[in-house]
């Protein structure tokens, strides 16, 4: 081995420094830019921000994430960040930088927290509603009911993080479930969180389109916002199903079965017509009988004569 490759082993390639392009600035300045961020969700939940975007808000929040990094930050305010960022992200269908911050999360910065306040809870044991995940989770809250103080959503972005694998990549059939769950703390792999995922992990891969819609509805607006890149695929599975199972089917019971709104007929209508387009012949038909009849009389769909 050469000299020069020998000092490459001896050395691994790093991780690139932040761009300063990217930096916010010193520990100060970052905290003014957090609550900034902070406030700009709170206007975007309550549709007061005007112009801004959730698109806009992902580079903020990255650069951001950069410039605690850089600037060795302490936990909780890297937390505090990172957690607003991870829901910022989702909001704006960014799973790449969601992944990111969640990743920290979950394999840094929960764990240092937990072992700096000597947390006892048995984790597995905890069940944090969507109430404690904070439908406004940008803004944070001061829930400490589990004893877990800055890590309290620790388990929610395992599933999270988890959830990932399972709805996000183009085959999760062919992503190791299993090494993502075993990289968790093993507490934490009992969690409700955690359940969730691997249910819809066993559901995707069992193609079990209807129990998917059904955990889809059930979940909180974080795991609902993972699960919706599969959400259309598993309509169409649907959509598809109903054509070998049944001869006919109420508007009312497909709406149902697919997890839609009891008003959503047009929306119901437009998957038919999705699927017609990817040449699904009881789809087809089923357009077709629909497209003839009166829309205000339309209750039934027909998938064969």
């Amino acid at each position: 081995m050469s000299i020069q490759n020998e000092g490459r082993a001896r050395h691994p390639r790093q991780a690139s420094p932040p761009r300063p392009t990217l930096m916010v600035g010193d520990l100060t300045q970052c905290q003014a830019a957090l609550v900034r961020l902070q406030r700009q969700c709170a206007d975007l939940l309550q549709g007061t921000a005007g112009p801004i975007s959730w698109e806009d808000l992902v580079p903020r929040f990255r650069a951001l994430r950069e410039s605690l990094l850089s600037n060795n930050a302490p936990l909780p305010l890297s937390v505090a960040a990172l957690e607003a960022s991870s829901e910022a992200c989702l909001r704006a269908g960014n799973f790449a930088e969601f992944l990111k911050a969640a990743q920290q999360l979950v394999h840094v910065c929960y764990p240092a927290l937990a072992a700096d306040e000597k947390v006892s809870t048995d984790l597995g044991q905890m069940h944090l509603s969507d109430s404690n995940s904070s439908s406004n989770g940008a803004l944070g809250n001061g829930d400490m009911r589990h004893n877990l103080g800055a890590a309290r959503r620790w388990p929610e972005f395992c599933g999270a993080f988890l959830l990932h694998f399972v709805c996000i990549p183009a085959s999760p059939e062919g992503m190791d479930i299993a090494a993502v769950l075993r990289a968790l703390p093993h507490s934490l792999q009992r969690c409700p969180q955690v359940s969730f995922a691997l249910q819809a992990h066993a559901a995707a891969t069992q193609h079990d389109c209807f129990r998917f819609l059904k955990l889809h509805s059930e979940g909180t607006w974080m795991q609902q916002a993972i699960m919706e890149p599969r959400l259309q695929q598993m309509r169409h599975r649907a959509i598809s199903v109903f054509g070998s199972a049944y001869r006919n089917l109420s508007i009312r019971a497909a709406l149902q079965l697919l997890c839609l709104p009891s008003i959503a007929t047009e929306q119901l209508l437009a998957l038919l017509k999705a699927c017609s387009e990817r040449g699904i012949a009881s789809a087809q038909r089923a357009l077709s009988a629909a497209q003839m009849a009166d829309p205000a009389q339309l209750q039934m769909l027909v998938f064969r004569a």
